[in-house]
């Protein structure tokens, strides 16, 4: 979804700051193309957090048990990617017609 956004947003790219100078630091699609556009990078990111949380998550099962607050912590931990999934719902562009089904997956996931 990432690449077809950013080739589209590149597309007219030569025209548009030849206009506007500021163009391609205002698009985000062209601005984070080595961020979040980078496979390794994004992976990278996802395996470090779901690290964290599932050794957060064991220790604290396996030192206070089924508490309260511990399943708060858990349900944070595990919620947090979750929500960050239907913030990126909310904020991702409308690209038009919907022929490869990107947005109807998008929203089914979120």
């Amino acid at each position: 979804c990432f690449d077809i956004n950013y080739s589209h947003s590149s597309q007219n790219n030569v025209w548009k700051c030849s206009i506007n100078k500021k163009y391609a630091e205002k698009n985000w699609w062209l601005a984070n193309r080595k961020t979040f556009g980078n496979y390794k990078y994004v992976t990278k990111r996802l395996l470090i957090w779901g690290t964290i949380s599932g050794i957060i998550s064991g220790a604290l099962f396996i030192i206070f048990g089924y508490k309260q607050w511990t399943q708060f912590i858990d349900a944070c931990l595990y919620g947090g990617p979750v929500i960050l999934t239907l913030y990126a719902y909310y904020k991702c562009p409308n690209m038009g017609t919907d022929k490869f089904l990107f947005r109807f997956e998008f929203k089914s996931t979120a």
